[in-house]
């Protein structure tokens, strides 16, 4: 086992900057596809599916099923397990090449603010 020399503040990798955690940038995992997060999904999920569009659908346990061409996923009504099922989630409708990712908007709330704040920066544009 050998010693780690601290590098000169001189030195070019050094003296670079270090990069924001992911987390802290303004567009953080974004799906490939379009993401909305919408108050009314259902209404843009059928609107959307009657034009012939697949889409993916991330909503609530109450939500409607709306048939072929819809891959609904529902996601856990309480913060810890919607924020722990996310960006799998994402991921998953991602992968099965949807043409638009519809998000049920969650409640409002403290307990939220978090899943909203990546809510925005997932659909935010590139």
């Amino acid at each position: 086992v050998g010693t780690v020399q601290p590098r000169d503040a001189g030195d070019r990798i050094g003296a670079h900057r270090a990069l924001p955690s992911p987390g802290m940038l303004p567009r953080h995992y974004a799906p490939r596809v379009p993401l909305e997060v919408v108050a009314s999904s259902w209404q843009r999920v059928h609107a959307l599916r009657t034009r012939g569009e697949k889409v993916g659908w991330l909503c609530f346990e109450d939500a409607p099923d709306e048939g072929d061409g819809v891959i609904r996923l529902v996601m856990p009504s309480e913060p810890s397990g919607y924020a722990a099922q996310l960006y799998a989630a994402l991921h998953t409708l991602d992968a099965l090449d949807v043409d638009r990712i519809i998000v049920e908007d969650p409640p409002e709330g403290d307990a939220w603010a978090a899943i909203h704040d990546r809510l925005r920066r997932a659909s935010t544009p590139m």
